[in-house]
């Protein structure tokens, strides 16, 4: 699953690790893998400030946070993670306020 959602850039990876045993083929593996390959071809690419490598596939809202409203305190121009009360409540339930 997690192979198959890589760009066709990492094809040659995706090939390597298909040829690896099954029993060889742990999460594990696969992970260390493709971070050894990502930092590559970041190396290789001077660190691009976009990932673009690692975003693959993950699609970006096109609304303005203005326009969104907060799923907690149901207010529009935030999101529930820069919440005020969402923060605090968060302080209150872990004993820190």
């Amino acid at each position: 699953m997690i192979l198959r959602s890589l760009p066709d850039s990492y094809s040659s990876l995706v090939t390597a690790l298909e040829s690896r045993p099954d029993a060889d083929l742990t999460l594990q593996l696969v992970k260390s893998k493709l971070l050894d390959e990502y930092e590559r071809r970041k190396d290789r690419s001077g660190g691009s400030s976009s990932d673009k490598a690692m975003k693959a596939g993950v699609k970006t809202s096109s609304t303005a946070v203005s326009e969104k409203t907060c799923f907690f305190c149901k207010k529009k121009g935030h999101l529930r993670r820069n919440c005020r009360l969402f923060q605090a409540r968060q302080k209150q339930d872990s004993g820190e306020g």
